[in-house]
């Protein structure tokens, strides 16, 4: 089978259940696609930034992401994001400190700016 059949196939398979997704009277099921897909989207960006040399703290970003996803579903006030960001920054800045190797510095920022981008 060619790769456009594969495509049309899986999209053919794909598009009834993301139109039950996006339809659904229960809004859930569109809030838990909409994480799935940015935490891929992140993940994505941080492979790519490791094919151009840029290591990160991967997992780290990660699920701080999926920490400031779940504040925001949950539609804390604005001082938890600040909490949650000074945790993730201090938990960043541990890393480093426990690898005991100063090249790991520039990880931090390859770490924060794809989540707050």
């Amino acid at each position: 089978m060619s790769k456009l059949a594969t495509r049309l196939v899986i999209a053919a398979l794909i598009l009834p259940v993301l139109g039950f997704i996006i339809f659904a009277k229960n809004p859930y099921w569109f809030i838990g696609l909409a994480v799935i897909v940015l935490t891929m989207a992140l993940n994505e960006l941080y492979v790519m930034l490791r094919k151009k040399g840029m290591d990160s703290f991967r997992m780290t970003g990660l699920v701080f992401a999926l920490v400031i996803y779940g504040l925001h579903i949950m539609e804390f006030d604005l001082k938890f994001y600040f909490f949650a960001m000074a945790i993730f920054v201090i938990g960043l800045f541990l890393q480093v400190v426990i690898y005991k190797d100063i090249k790991n510095f520039p990880k931090i920022f390859y770490t924060i700016t794809p989540v707050i981008y």
